[in-house]
């Protein structure tokens, strides 16, 4: 038998009707339990980056974009931006800012395999130097300044230790699914950044961020100059920082592991 394409049409049908049980059949929804942090607005007094705490990292002025682990068609490991998730979904979008000051992937801690201290955002830029503008890898986590990050409450800029440069959205945060890279500081909109805790869900708004979903990882997209200097960037890395298939599964498993 011959398969079909998967066509939006048919993520909006499939999401919808696996969904609608759930809507259905799910119990009233339960107010949130005392001391529950609220979701913070884009006009939030700054907080801190919280050492060994998972956290959605949300851009502060488009404040519905959250950075995301992906991988790409292409099976490059990075970095998007993506609609923040709320409910347990909202927990594969979340990062663990280590005491090392890495920035981790907090479902990968404890997967063990070919990834026994996870998988973090990386430069790189301490092993390689691309010719040119390179997207953000994640890779196992290891010692190195290309995994270390300082974050500034006031500015909300990220910048890597190993390049000086801070945490950017390449395409403009508008943009869906679009890999980010660091650049010089400008203090732009693409380079502002803060903490922010999984809001709550209804069933309802479950299915909707469903269909998102499915709709976005449709159309994850890198350009073909930036795709190219990630394929080499990766080669170049590949002898001190091999890359696991687990590690390249593991957006997979982790949708599995959020429930």
């Amino acid at each position: 038998m011959k398969l079909q394409p998967i066509t939006r049409s048919a993520v909006v049908f499939l999401a919808v009707t696996l969904g609608a049980g759930t809507a259905l059949g799910a119990a009233p929804a339960q107010a949130a339990p005392a001391g529950t942090p609220a979701p913070q607005s884009a006009t939030a007094a700054p907080v801190d980056l919280p050492v060994g705490k998972p956290r959605q990292i949300v851009n502060r002025v488009e404040s519905k974009l959250c950075l995301t682990f992906a991988v790409t068609p292409s099976g490059i490991p990075t970095a998007v931006m993506l609609k923040c998730a709320s409910g347990k979904k909202g927990k594969i979008q979340q990062w663990t800012y280590t005491a090392e000051g890495q920035l981790m992937v907090s479902m990968s801690k404890g997967v063990g395999g070919d990834l026994p201290h996870g998988a973090c955002l990386d430069t790189a830029a301490d092993l390689a130097k691309p010719d040119g503008q390179a997207p953000l890898l994640v890779l196992p986590c290891r010692v190195g300044d290309g995994q270390k990050w300082s974050y500034d409450k006031a500015t909300g800029a990220l910048v890597n230790k190993a390049n000086g440069k801070a945490l950017s959205s390449m395409i403009g945060v508008a943009k869906q699914a679009r890999p980010t890279s660091t650049v010089p500081y400008t203090g732009g909109k693409d380079q502002k950044w803060r903490p922010s805790a999984i809001p709550g869900n209804t069933p309802l708004q479950a299915i909707a961020e469903l269909v998102n979903a499915l709709l976005e990882a449709l159309g994850l997209e890198m350009p073909d100059e930036y795709d190219t200097q990630g394929q080499q960037l990766l080669k170049a890395v590949s002898a001190d920082v091999p890359v696991p298939d687990q590690l390249k599964q593991l957006p997979k498993q982790m949708v599995k592991m959020a429930g």
